[in-house]
């Protein structure tokens, strides 16, 4: 009766932490047509801007919508949706919850002459679309009517596939020069003339940029279909070196290990980059395989291996931006053990790098496919690597011989596994032979 009497305590407890927990923040906020009401009773007018419209005029299933506001200023949209948060110093955008989701909420604005930005009731939904980046994102869908907005020819350039300067706004924010070569890159559109020279005029705001936003890009162009393109029209536009001085310095030196006629090490870079996209969306693996060649180059200093150099570049690549920690990892591996891996025969050394491989953050898997993006031939042992360490990881210290020393147990064990090695492989490759 005892026991009974404290379960039923324990699950009312229970049940009382439950009633306590805090609502899930997708159930929180409000819904569109809620908005639509409220920032119309305001006397205000709401769009979705830029990326949503976009995508339905290029017949791709949209996804995050963005919204702008009209007829309101700051204080009086505060006003009536004290729940947004305010997320812009110098651009009035906020964040508030919508259908569950968390939406960013833009105020038309405009630039002044000193390039700053302003935002007020008498700014229209055109002419703050009109001060987009390019001319595809500045689209906007009225709300509840869905009437169109197009101030700028967004609509006529989608559909002949082009990317376009919004207006000469465009190279006063360096980033519009990364998010034009991102939107070229992810849709497989060319990037005009006029609009080019306007992103190398980015190039030294470029370099003054803050690392966030130059890596916030940057992931988002790792993760696309095909994120070779990216730096491709960063490099025509004249802003690789401004952008990627890592990658930049490799054009015009010969390719290593893949030594095609028509390529640099420039250019097998983004090869293996775009042999990886092929076989995962992995940001991490895909990131490993453009640093691969990070080595071959002109040496920083005499005698310099392409090793020693690769991880120089690749530090002052994370010195300069702050990439994420795995990608570095990644990179570390893809730069230190990719030629090494092709000429092991030794079973202590393949032991060796076997371990470590499988703890590294590109594991076996993405080890194998870093080499078959170089098209090298994955070599047996890695090919089975799993296996392999499987039977290595079967022997146990505590099985040793009597009357050993704790210096002569570890040359045992060394030894035990070595030659667990040594014969799975020789095992394997009299298979393979017969």
């Amino acid at each position: 009766m005892l026991g009974g009497q404290v379960d039923c305590k324990r699950k009312d407890k229970s049940r009382a932490r439950k009633d306590k927990r805090k609502p899930s923040k997708r159930k929180l906020g409000i819904t569109e047509s809620e908005f639509v009401e409220q920032v119309m009773s305001a006397g205000g007018t709401l769009a979705l801007a830029g990326g949503w419209p976009r995508d339905i005029v290029a017949g791709r299933e949209p996804k995050d919508k963005d919204y702008m506001v009209a007829g309101l200023g700051e204080q009086e949209f505060e006003e009536a949706f004290p729940k947004a948060k305010r997320l812009g110093k110098s651009f009035p955008v906020y964040m508030l919850y919508v259908d569950g989701e968390p939406c960013h909420v833009a105020m038309a604005s405009k630039p002044d002459e000193s390039g700053c930005w302003q935002s007020g009731a008498d700014i229209s939904f055109e002419e703050a679309l009109a001060c987009r980046e390019t001319t595809m994102n500045s689209l906007g869908l009225v709300l509840p009517g869905k009437e169109w907005l197009d101030p700028c020819g967004g609509v006529a350039d989608i559909k002949q596939g082009i990317v376009r300067a919004s207006s000469v706004f465009f190279s006063r924010n360096p980033i519009h020069a990364l998010r034009a070569a991102r939107q070229a890159a992810e849709f497989g559109y060319t990037i005009e003339p006029v609009t080019l020279n306007y992103m190398q005029e980015c190039g030294t705001g470029i370099v003054e940029l803050a690392r966030e936003r130059q890596l916030a890009e940057l992931k988002k162009a790792m993760v696309l279909e095909h994120p070779e393109k990216y730096f491709e029209w960063l490099r025509k536009a004249g802003i690789l070196e401004a952008t990627f001085p890592e990658l930049a310095s490799l054009i015009g030196s010969a390719g290593g290990t893949e030594n095609l006629a028509d390529r640099d090490a420039y250019g097998l870079s983004l090869l293996y980059l775009s042999r990886m996209a092929m076989e995962t969306e992995n940001a991490i693996w895909r990131f490993a395989a453009l640093a691969l060649n990070l080595g071959i180059g002109p040496a920083c200093e005499e005698g310099q291996t392409e090793t020693e150099r690769g991880l120089d570049q690749l530090a002052l690549w994370q010195e300069r931006m702050m990439l994420p920690a795995k990608w570095v990892r990644a990179g570390t591996t893809a730069v230190k053990g990719h030629a090494y891996a092709l000429h092991l025969h030794e079973a202590g050394e393949i032991l060796d790098f076997l371990e470590a491989v499988k703890f590294s953050v590109l594991g076996f898997n993405g080890f194998r496919a870093l080499l078959r993006t170089m098209g090298a031939t994955v070599p047996l042992y890695l090919m089975r690597g799993e296996d392999l360490l499987g039977t290595v990881f079967s022997i146990h210290r505590k099985k040793h011989p009597r009357r050993l020393s704790a210096e002569e147990i570890d040359v045992w064990f060394r030894q035990a596994r070595e030659e667990v090695v040594s014969k799975r492989l020789a095992e394997w490759e009299q298979g393979c032979a017969n």
